[in-house]
């Protein structure tokens, strides 16, 4: 059993057994899989060139980048897997081997595959989202391989990374100005939230609308790259309307000490229904933080009967006075024996655990 092992272990393919074949038979391996697989041997002759020298492994890089810009063929959904992967291969060498041997040639060559990015699109049913993965994250890269230089004007690296945003309509570049953040600094995105309201103010009628659609998630997102709460609540409809950007609000004025101030937002009059269970663990929260115990406990217990929120009801008997737990928690389990929503009060039941109410109820109300 011990040399049955031993054989196995020896097999099986790692730095170490692979290395002990010897470099005259791992060349004819890979020599083998480069002939079957045409991915595979555009890898082996980017290590190569990666071996010459910098201006080579480029050289390599840009020429299949053009080639695969100069294509026209539909790329049908059963293909777009395989020119995912080649277009990752080719970033990864962009930001791994060429970066490590010349910043500048890997900004020029990310720069140029970024810019393949729409052409890609229009041929491709794209339908799984592979290609829009690994041009986003080329987009986070672009960012990263700025920050690497170390050597950008933070008013120029904005106005660039606003244009690139501007002409960009697939998201690709959604994740650039987070990425870029460091090379920025706060001048940097100080400038760029200038320009884009400058040019958002500019314009009107099909143009604005269209305009606001990316000053809308970029402001605050720049808001947050500066951790400012106030740049962020200007960036919100001052009725407070909308119960999601009022829990956006109010998530960053807990995480900055102001949660009286999060509660006008959480208790702003808005749609009914409309995100109320996550404005609901906010207003948790703050009353927490506020020391309002009572209300806290009030809170706590709505939100056991609304939702059968298990953990709030945990929360509530635990925050009541000694020996009152024991009658509240048997009340409360009868009033999940009554829930309206038979399945979800049998959920809550065996989640608890109590079994022999998860029992009864589901004889009594969901087995005849």
């Amino acid at each position: 059993m011990a040399r049955s092992k031993t054989t196995a272990a020896s097999r099986k393919p790692t730095i170490e057994t692979l290395v002990a074949l010897g470099p005259q038979r791992l060349a004819q391996l890979i020599l083998t899989q480069a002939d079957a697989d045409p991915l595979f041997a555009r890898a082996v002759r980017m290590a190569l060139a990666a071996k010459e020298d910098v201006s080579s492994l480029a050289h390599e890089i840009e020429k299949r980048l053009k080639t695969i810009r100069r294509s026209t063929s539909f790329v049908d959904w059963d293909r777009v897997r395989p020119l995912a992967r080649e277009l990752d291969q080719l970033r990864e060498n962009i930001v791994g081997a060429l970066a490590e041997q010349s910043i500048k040639l890997a900004i020029d060559q990310m720069q140029l595959f970024l810019s393949l990015a729409e052409s890609v699109y229009e041929r491709a049913d794209d339908s799984s989202g592979s290609l829009g993965d690994v041009f986003r994250q080329g987009g986070e890269d672009l960012g990263g391989l700025w920050v690497r230089a170390g050597d950008r004007d933070p008013t120029k690296l904005a106005t660039e990374i606003l244009a690139l945003i501007e002409a960009d309509g697939y998201g690709v570049f959604d994740g650039l100005p987070a990425a870029a953040s460091s090379a920025l600094g706060k001048d940097g995105r100080a400038a760029m939230r200038g320009l884009l309201l400058e040019r958002q103010a500019a314009l009107s009628g099909h143009e604005r609308r269209r305009y606001d659609y990316k000053a809308n998630w970029l402001l605050p997102a720049l808001a947050d790259l500066d951790d400012d709460v106030d740049a962020f609540i200007a960036t919100v409809d001052p009725a407070r309307g909308n119960a999601l950007r009022n829990a956006d609000v109010a998530k960053r004025l807990i995480a900055h000490d102001r949660a009286a101030e999060a509660l006008e937002w959480i208790d702003a009059p808005t749609e009914r229904g409309y995100n109320e269970r996550g404005l609901a663990d906010l207003r948790l929260q703050a009353l927490a933080i506020l020391g309002r115990k009572e209300e806290a406990q009030a809170q706590r217990r709505q939100m056991f009967e609304r939702w059968l929120d298990s953990d709030a009801l945990r929360a509530w008997l635990k925050a009541l006075p000694a020996f009152e737990d024991f009658e509240a928690e048997r009340q409360a389990l009868d009033f999940v024996m009554a829930h309206p929503d038979a399945e979800l009060a049998l959920h809550f039941l065996i989640a608890w655990p109590d079994l022999t109410r998860a029992a009864k109820l589901a004889f009594d109300r969901l087995c005849r």
